[in-house]
């Protein structure tokens, strides 16, 4: 045979491989998953996109009196905060007195929470970050455990972070916790997981701090156990008034 007679059959037979029903059914399939790919893509996007909520009731209306070991002290100012400063409208600042405890030195806290929802929020550094970069000392920081029943039976027990430091010549005590979607932690990087997993419509975060001035000569123990006290009676406002609900969360 010729030549051109071989080049002629192998063009036969590479035209009738194209033309095969296999070669065909999957053109079109590509075809389909290129045409489909994208809307696909953005159902999908639009499914698992995430949502802001608000609080059910704003925490500047925190009902003191569902702290029952402490009264709110108006006469102590709290310090001067804008929405910039804070990243968010959203927060409250309560000086508080320890009437469990009359016998202690100072007696008194401050209770300062914030909350954020919006889906672009940062997770906003913790105290021991932006109390050093404001200038004060710190001496020390360490898991606090702590036992919980007023949040059973979801959160028997939980840990907060406390804070020694040194600030303008005094002494102060610091404790923190965030909650994302009704979870707690004391990690950045464990709030942003929670709130980029999949499940929850809705996502917020808040960072509940106490902070009290520590003389020399109140006990650390004395402190901490005003501490432990406080925090577990606000999240229990919190999450009871304040915080959405896990069927909000899913946008029942």
């Amino acid at each position: 045979m010729s030549r051109h007679g071989t080049h002629f059959g192998n063009r036969k037979r590479r035209g009738q491989g194209l033309l095969s029903p296999l070669f065909v059914v999957c053109g079109l399939l590509l075809l389909l998953a290129a045409v489909g790919l994208r809307p696909a893509m953005s159902a999908l996007a639009e499914h698992y996109r995430k949502e802001s909520i608000a609080v059910r009731r704003p925490l500047a209306d925190l009902d003191v009196s569902g702290l029952p070991s402490f009264v709110e002290l108006p006469e102590e100012a709290a310090p001067i905060l804008k929405e910039e400063d804070v990243d968010t409208d959203e927060y409250t600042w309560i000086s508080l007195k320890d009437i469990d405890r009359t016998e202690a030195g100072l007696s008194s806290v401050a209770l300062y929470v914030t909350y954020y929802s919006a889906p672009g929020d940062k997770v906003a550094h913790t105290p021991e970050v932006c109390y050093r970069q404001g200038g004060a000392k710190i001496r020390d920081v360490r898991l606090v455990s702590l036992d919980t029943p007023e949040l059973a039976p979801l959160h028997q027990r939980i840990e907060m972070n406390l804070l020694e430091m040194e600030q303008g010549g005094v002494r102060q005590l610091l404790a923190y916790v965030f909650c994302a979607n009704g979870e707690f932690t004391t990690d950045r990087e464990r709030v942003r997981w929670i709130l980029a997993s999949p499940g929850d419509r809705h996502i917020y975060y808040s960072k509940i701090e106490l902070l009290s001035a520590w003389p020399e000569d109140e006990a650390k123990a004395v402190v901490l156990e005003r501490f432990e006290r406080l925090m577990r009676q606000a999240l229990a406002v919190l999450i009871a008034d304040h915080f959405p609900t896990a069927d909000q969360l899913k946008g029942r």
